[in-house]
């Protein structure tokens, strides 16, 4: 997602598995809501397909290997630096890998849907995980 187009869009994983999913913490320099908890995912690139680009990603973050299963929520924001960004969330299942965190990334956690709002994450997560049925 380029920073200069002032618009990008974002897919995000929830990857179900044994009644909780993944989040991951954010480093504290990261350009964008440094050590918020988040759900794995980034930008969609130029001419990717939106299924690869959150495999792909998925990959990337967490060295899991994920199935989307469908959209789960289709929400907005504007960032710090006024890019604004339409993102889509997924419900994913777990196939199989190895959880290895990224360096984008400092701690993950699997947790249920209730325990959520123990962690600071972002705003619109807890809104979009209370209207999911999970």
């Amino acid at each position: 997602m380029s920073r200069r187009s002032g618009f990008g869009i974002a897919l995000k994983a929830v990857i179900w598995h044994e009644g909780k999913f993944l989040i991951l913490k954010r480093t504290k320099v990261s350009p964008s809501e440094p050590d918020l908890w988040e759900f794995p995912g980034g930008g969609l690139e130029l001419g990717e397909r939106y299924e690869e680009a959150l495999i792909r990603e998925i990959k990337e973050e967490t060295s899991l290997k994920a199935q989307m299963v469908r959209p789960l929520s289709v929400w907005d924001a504007k960032r710090k630096d006024g890019t604004q960004v339409m993102g889509i969330t997924f419900l994913c299942h777990l196939i199989d890998g190895v959880l290895e965190i990224s360096d984008e990334h400092t701690q993950y956690a699997w947790v249920t849907p209730k325990e959520i709002g123990s962690y600071p994450v972002f705003p619109q997560m807890l809104k979009e995980v209370k209207q999911w049925d999970l």
